[in-house]
C-alpha cells in the first residue's frame, strides 16, 4: 500500500488538540494533592515531555458535566435582571480557573474557547436552563454576558481566545442546561448583537458559529451566508455524534476564508461501538483534519470510573484521564484513556502551526492525514482500520520508506524533508 504526499498541495494551519474542562472535570483535578495534580497536568500539557495539548475548551456556566445548574447570572423565578447586576463567575473561581491557571502555567500557550450552554433561564422562552430558546428581547442583554464573561477571565489573567455562539444548538433536552437556536436566530444575535458588543467593548476574541453535528451542514451554510452575521463570525465549530467529516469540506467549500473546528468528540460506551472506541476515534480525527479542521478537541479532559459527575446528557462518557479514589487511602488513581494517546500522537504528527500537506493513499484501509512542520520535517498520522498489518510506503516525491502498522493502530510518523 502507497501513501502519496504532496507537499506543494497545502492545507489548513494546525492550531492544536485538547478536551474540554467541564466543571465535574476541574472538580477531580482539584481534588488530587498538588504534587499530583502537578504531574497530571504536566502529562497532558507540557508540549516536550507531555501529551502537548494546547487548546481547552470551557463551558460558559453549567454543562451536562456540572455538579449542579447554574449560570453565572441566575436571579429568582419571575424576575429579571437586564443590566446583569448579578453577574459574577465567583463559583469558577472555587476549581475551574485554579485548574486552568495551573494548566497555563505548564504552557502559557495554551488557547482557552468557552461555549455556553444556556442563558439564565430569565431569558428564556421555557424560563428554566433545560430546553427552550432565547428571547429576542434579551439579545443584546445575551451579548453583554459573553463581553462580562470574557472580561472577567482576563482579570483572572486567563485569556479567551474564543466563544462558541451555542453548544448544540439543535439539541433542546429538558434534563440539564441546553438552549435551542435556529440558523436564523444564530445569524440574527451575531449580527444585532454579539458582533456588535464584541466591536464595542474592543475585544479580539474569535467568534465562531454552530458547534453541533455535521448531519446539518445546512444550518452553517446559512449563518454563513448571512452577510451581516458572517462578517463577525471566524469559522464554524462541528461536533462528532451524527454524520461525517465531510460536511466540513462542503461547507469550506462555499466560504473558503472561514476556519474549521472540531470542538467536541467523546469516546465511550455511548455510542454503541466496542467499549475502547479508539478506532472509531481515531478515523474521527484523522478524517476531520483531512478536512479542514484546525482544531481537534475531545469532550471531557477528566472523568471518574462512572463517566460522571454529569447531571444529564452522556452516561457513558469517558474522559481523557480517568480519576478515581484509591482504595484504603485518600490518594487518587489516575488512568490515562485510549485517548490520552490519540491526542498526544496527534499534537506530535501535527504540531501547532504545521501545515496540512496533500496525502493519497492507494487503499482505504489505512486513513492519513499529512502535515509540513514548522521545524522543517514532514510528518504522516496514519490509522490501519483493519483486523491485519499494513504494510505502507510514504513516498513524499524527493524519497520514500516503508512502515509496517500493526491491526487498528495509530501510528506518526516524521521525516526531514
Amino acid at each position: 500500500m502507497r501513501l502519496a504526499v504532496d507537499p506543494a498541495a497545502r492545507g489548513q494551519r494546525i492550531d492544536g488538540f485538547g478536551a474540554a474542562l467541564t466543571e465535574s472535570s476541574a472538580r477531580l483535578l482539584w481534588g488530587l494533592p498538588p504534587d499530583q495534580r502537578a504531574a497530571v497536568l504536566r502529562s497532558l500539557f507540557d508540549p516536550v515531555a507531555g501529551a502537548g495539548l494546547s487548546v481547552v475548551r470551557v463551558p460558559m456556566g453549567a454543562s451536562d458535566f456540572a455538579t449542579g445548574q447554574y449560570t453565572y447570572d441566575d436571579v429568582a423565578a419571575g424576575t429579571a435582571d437586564p443590566r446583569l447586576a448579578r453577574f459574577s463567575v465567583a463559583r469558577d473561581d472555587r476549581v475551574v480557573v485554579p485548574v486552568l491557571r495551573e494548566i497555563l502555567a505548564v504552557d502559557s500557550r495554551v488557547r482557552i474557547v468557552a461555549s455556553p450552554w444556556s442563558a439564565p433561564a430569565w431569558m428564556k422562552s421555557s424560563s428554566r436552563l433545560g430546553g427552550g430558546s432565547l428571547r429576542p428581547r434579551w439579545y443584546r442583554a445575551w451579548a453583554e454576558y459573553f463581553v462580562r464573561f470574557v472580561r472577567a477571565y482576563a482579570a483572572r489573567g486567563i485569556t479567551v481566545s474564543a466563544v462558541t455562539v451555542q453548544n448544540e444548538p439543535g439539541h433542546g433536552d429538558p434534563s440539564y442546561p441546553t438552549m435551542t437556536m435556529s440558523a436564523a436566530e444564530q445569524a440574527r444575535f451575531v449580527a444585532t448583537a454579539l458582533g456588535p458588543a464584541f466591536a464595542a467593548a474592543g475585544l479580539t476574541t474569535d467568534i465562531v458559529g454552530y458547534d453541533h453535528n455535521w448531519d446539518t451542514p445546512a444550518v452553517p451554510t446559512q449563518v454563513l451566508g448571512d452577510a451581516a452575521a458572517g462578517r463577525y463570525l471566524s469559522g464554524i465549530g462541528w461536533h462528532c455524534y451524527r454524520g461525517d467529516p465531510s460536511a466540513q469540506s462542503q461547507v469550506h467549500a462555499d466560504f473558503p476564508g472561514k476556519a474549521t473546528w472540531l470542538t467536541e468528540c467523546s469516546a465511550g460506551d455511548w455510542h454503541g461501538r466496542p467499549a475502547d472506541g479508539f478506532g472509531w476515534l481515531a478515523d474521527v480525527v484523522v478524517d476531520a483534519l483531512r478536512n479542514w479542521a484546525s482544531t481537534a478537541l475531545l469532550w471531557n479532559l477528566a472523568l471518574d470510573p462512572a463517566g460522571g459527575p454529569h447531571l444529564g446528557g452522556c452516561g457513558g462518557c469517558r474522559g481523557v484521564v480517568t480519576i478515581a479514589p484509591r482504595a484504603g487511602t485518600d490518594l487518587r488513581e489516575v488512568d490515562r484513556s485510549p485517548e490520552f494517546d490519540l491526542l498526544g500522537l496527534a499534537a506530535r504528527a501535527a504540531p501547532r502551526g504545521a501545515v496540512r500537506i496533500g496525502a493519497r493513499a492507494s487503499s482505504g484501509a489505512v486513513g492519513a492525514v499529512a502535515f509540513s512542520l514548522p521545524d522543517g520535517h514532514r510528518s504522516v498520522l496514519a490509522h490501519n482500520r483493519t483486523d491485519d498489518e499494513a504494510v505502507l510506503t510514504v513516498d513524499d516525491g524527493g524519497g520514500a520508506f516503508t512502515v509496517r502498522l500493526a491491526p487498528h493502530a495509530l501510528a506518526a510518523f516524521r521525516w526531514r524533508r
